[in-house]
């Protein structure tokens, strides 16, 4: 749509709810914000760009209580995303996606918002609001689900900041604090001090995602925020059998592995076609043990991959 003009001049009524409800605040809302987000924050809102869209009456007059409207949503909404991201890095990634520190608000010039919503630009978080529905909806304009939404479309970096936003945090909540003891425990098992365990989710994402999006894929609704879990599975059932066969007691069982897996890599991988079970399954290549499963068996029975291990030595 065509970004309306701003107002020369806002009226008397809304000036002086400007100057009440929205700019006595400012240094309240910004400290708030600041707090809130760990590092200064500031506010830049143009009321003179907002009139236009204030379709309705009371909204005229009252144009300052309806930017501290969407003010006051976004700092509640930013505490239950603090609350639900903040130990998984999720205020670092947002104020690495707005780097500016800046909160803004201004019209969807996309015509794809409903009511109001999240958007990075420029490294300023900006509050966009439809056109027609100024003030609607403002106390949810930050919700959880809609900055998850936001901060997967910013451009990614490499490595594993090449990952959307959303798997990222699931990788570093449940999968990064566990792996570690599982990497130990299989090293202590094969009397060695090298094994390292690799996701590379970054090869395996494009495939899941492309079959999320065909008409009989079977994933779980939430199987983007459940990939820590389900990979920390898949190297917790290596670590499972690797003991259960007793590979710690046995100098046969550990040489063979050790001398087949040299680099003392253990990697997960999608595959097109598994060779000898029905769900996952792991092979020797390259010097390396693969943890593989298809598109189609993601998530299922991940603690048995390692089940046939000795067969494949």
């Amino acid at each position: 749509m065509a970004r309306l003009p701003p107002a020369a001049k806002l009226p008397l009524a809304a000036r002086k709810s400007v100057r009440d409800d929205f700019e006595e605040h400012k240094s309240d809302f910004e400290k708030k914000l600041s707090d809130l987000l760990e590092v200064g924050w500031t506010l830049d809102i143009d009321p003179l760009a907002i009139y236009p869209y204030a379709q309705k009456d009371h909204h005229k007059s009252a144009l300052g209580r309806v930017i501290a409207g969407y003010i006051e949503g976004a700092i509640h909404c930013l505490g239950d995303y603090k609350s639900s991201y903040g130990k998984s890095n999720g205020i670092k990634e947002l104020n690495d996606a707005a780097h500016a520190h800046v909160l803004g608000l201004d019209v969807d010039e996309t015509g794809t918002v409903e009511y109001c919503g999240p958007l990075f630009k420029d490294g300023r978080l900006v509050m966009v609001f439809n056109a027609d529905k100024l003030s609607t909806n403002s106390d949810e304009v930050l919700r959880s689900k809609k900055v998850l939404a936001a901060l997967n479309a910013v451009p990614a970096a490499t490595g594993d900041e090449s990952l959307p936003f959303d798997i990222r945090m699931s990788i570093r909540g449940m999968y990064d604090p566990k792996v570690g003891d599982v990497q130990e425990r299989i090293n202590k098992t094969l009397k060695r001090d090298d094994i390292k365990l690799v996701h590379n989710f970054e090869a395996a994402l494009p495939k899941l995602q492309a079959y999320s999006e065909t008409p009989k894929q079977r994933l779980r609704n939430d199987w983007r925020q459940q990939v820590g879990y389900t990979l920390y599975n898949y190297m917790y059932g290596i670590r499972h059998h690797l003991e259960g066969h007793k590979f710690g007691e046995d100098e046969m069982l550990r040489e063979g592995f050790n001398e087949t897996v040299p680099t003392g890599i253990i990697e997960f991988r999608i595959v097109d076609k598994l060779t000898y079970r029905p769900d996952c399954e792991v092979v020797f290549e390259d010097d390396k043990m693969y943890v593989q499963t298809t598109v189609e068996s993601w998530g299922s029975n991940t603690s048995d991959a390692a089940w046939k291990i000795i067969s494949q030595l």
